[in-house]
C-alpha cells in the first residue's frame, strides 16, 4: 500500500523541502502566465491547435506542456507581426500612387 499521508512529507532532508517548493511555485506562475496569455489570445488557433486542446495539453502536461504552449505563442506572435508589417508595406507601396491619381482625377 501507498502511504499518503502528508505528514511523511517532514521527514524529508530541508534540502529536498525546498527543491519541492520551489519546482511548485514555478508550476504555479507558469500555469497562470499560459492560461492568460491563453486568454488574451484573439486568434482560434495557435500552432493548428484550438484553445480548447491547449488547456489540455497545459493542464496535462505540466512545465512540459506550458512551456511548449509559451514557445508556439511566442511564434505565433512574431509571425502575426510579421504579417501586419509585410501587409503595410505593400499597402504603403502603392498608397502614395493611389492617392496621387486620386488628387489628379479632382483638380
Amino acid at each position: 500500500m501507498i502511504n499518503t499521508d502528508i505528514s511523511v512529507l517532514w521527514e524529508l532532508p530541508p534540502g529536498l523541502l525546498i527543491t519541492i517548493a520551489i519546482l511548485s511555485l514555478a508550476q504555479i506562475v507558469l500555469l497562470t502566465i499560459s492560461f492568460v496569455a491563453l486568454a488574451r489570445f484573439t486568434g482560434n488557433q495557435i500552432a493548428g491547435l484550438s484553445k480548447g486542446t491547449w488547456i489540455v495539453i497545459i493542464l496535462f502536461g505540466q512545465f512540459i506542456g506550458t512551456t511548449v504552449f509559451l514557445v508556439m505563442l511566442s511564434r505565433e506572435q512574431s509571425a502575426e507581426q510579421l504579417r501586419q508589417q509585410l501587409t503595410a508595406q505593400q499597402s504603403g507601396a502603392h498608397g502614395p500612387a493611389v492617392a496621387e491619381t486620386v488628387s489628379n482625377l479632382y483638380q
